[in-house]
Formats: C-alpha cells, sequence, structure tokens
C-alpha cells in the first residue's frame, strides 16, 4: 500500500472541504455565523441568517465541493498519477476523499474546528459516488423538509 496517495487523497478532500462560503458570507454581511441561529456554518443556518437565495448559493457550493474532491482523485487514479483502482483499498480512494471533504467542512482548521454539519457535503459525495443513491438522499432530504418544514432534520 502506498501511504502517499492516501495522504494526498486526504489533503484534496480536506482542503476541499474547507472551503467555507457560509462563514465567508456572513463575514461579509458583518456577522460571525457561527454565533447566530443553529451556530454553524452551514447552508441551513445561511437560510435562516442571510435568506434563501445566499443558503442556496452555500448549499451548491458545499455539495460540489466534496464532488469536487471526489472527481479529482478518481481523475488522478485514471491518469495515473495516484494508484490505479486495480487493488480494493486503493478503489476505495475516491470515498475517502469525500468522506475526508466532510470532515475537512465539520472541522475546518482556520474555524478553531467549529464548522458546519455536513449534511451537504455528504449529498455531493453521494452524488460523486453513486448519482442514483445520491438523488435519493436527496429526495429524501426534501420530503423530510416538506414534511417536517425543517430544513435538516
Amino acid at each position: 500500500m502506498d501511504y502517499l496517495d492516501i495522504i494526498i487523497t486526504c489533503a484534496i478532500g480536506y482542503v476541499a472541504g474547507t472551503l467555507q462560503p457560509a462563514f465567508y458570507l456572513g463575514k461579509l454581511k458583518g456577522i460571525d455565523i457561527r454565533e447566530h441561529g443553529s451556530k454553524n456554518a452551514g447552508a441551513a443556518n445561511t437560510s435562516m441568517l442571510l435568506g434563501k437565495a445566499l443558503g442556496i448559493f452555500t448549499g451548491l457550493i458545499d455539495i460540489l465541493k466534496a464532488t469536487f474532491a471526489v472527481w479529482l482523485v478518481g481523475y488522478l487514479q485514471a491518469a495515473g498519477y495516484i494508484h490505479p483502482e486495480t487493488d480494493v483499498v486503493y478503489s476505495l480512494l475516491p470515498f475517502l476523499a469525500g468522506a475526508i471533504a466532510v470532515l475537512g467542512h465539520n472541522y475546518p482548521f482556520y474555524m478553531r474546528f467549529n464548522g458546519g454539519k455536513g449534511t451537504a457535503c455528504l449529498v455531493g459525495m453521494m452524488l460523486a459516488i453513486d448519482p442514483i443513491f445520491g438523488l435519493i438522499i436527496v429526495t429524501q432530504i426534501l420530503i423530510t423538509m416538506y414534511l417536517t418544514k425543517y430544513i435538516v432534520l
């Protein structure tokens, strides 16, 4: 097993995950979003505090950053820059990148490890790994939102 490939994968995932649009949008509006509402830097809290448009924008970025991490590692494997998917362990590298992106979203170092809840990131990871399963998760979240009137239950 080549540990360097795993380290590179984790670094890609974590760096992608630490991009926090909720935090930056809150700063642009003059607040620390982690001190208001649900007290986390995610799309749901952004929607409550800064409006639906910025909440949707934040959610899309949170989804895309995990999707990007999964796709980038998959591309690096296909291009031969990191170990190809010939071994079972290495076929999980894109999944690892997505999972670490969720951790980067939840625990960004520059925010004293206090980020979001990771729901949108998890959706992005699942959409990248298995689009059908990802769409099932999105459908379940939308149905839950509609029935309970909560953004994330």
